[in-house]
């Protein structure tokens, strides 16, 4: 059987917009699963910039709305957002949400722990989120809350799309 090659795309891509589109993909597809069967979903998205983070979640953001589902943002402060797992898990429309968690390094070591302590209630209530997580915030995440990065699904590297 011969092979036929696609054909030419008369406006080609550059290859940091090509990886920024796959790399959404990634998040969209497993996402996309998890709302289809009904399970949880941890994901980290580590970027440099905020333009590319928020590209990434504007594109990500309209998949999810044609699966039925809704956006919303976490910002974790130094003072009451600190137990993400205990918030997120008392949502009442956690079913039909996709949380995107920011500023992890806000809420210090308090936010860690608790992610730790507590990272059970993503599986057992089902949350899927995002955690847009700057470079730090990903090797205190691996440091400081170990039993938690092992409960992720996914780590998809934004930091090299400087230009989304």
């Amino acid at each position: 059987m011969a092979m036929t090659r696609p054909p030419a795309n008369p406006r080609p891509k550059s290859r940091k917009a090509e990886v920024f589109n796959e790399r959404v993909e990634r998040l969209a597809d497993e996402l996309k699963l998890a709302v289809q069967w009904n399970r949880p979903s941890i994901l980290f998205a580590i970027y440099q910039s905020h333009i590319v983070m928020q590209n990434a979640q504007a594109a990500l953001s309209q998949q999810l709305s044609q699966l039925g589902q809704r956006v919303e943002v976490y910002r974790v402060d130094d003072k009451k957002n600190v137990d993400i797992p205990l918030r997120l898990s008392e949502h009442p429309a956690r079913a039909e949400t996709v949380f995107f968690v920011l500023g992890l390094r806000a809420g210090r070591a308090a936010a860690l722990r608790a992610l730790n302590i507590r990272r059970e209630y993503f599986v057992e209530y089902r949350i899927r989120a995002v955690f847009w997580l700057i470079e730090q915030e990903a090797i205190a995440l691996a440091h400081e809350a170990p039993d938690f990065w092992a409960f992720r699904h996914r780590v998809i590297d934004f930091a090299e799309t400087a230009d989304g």
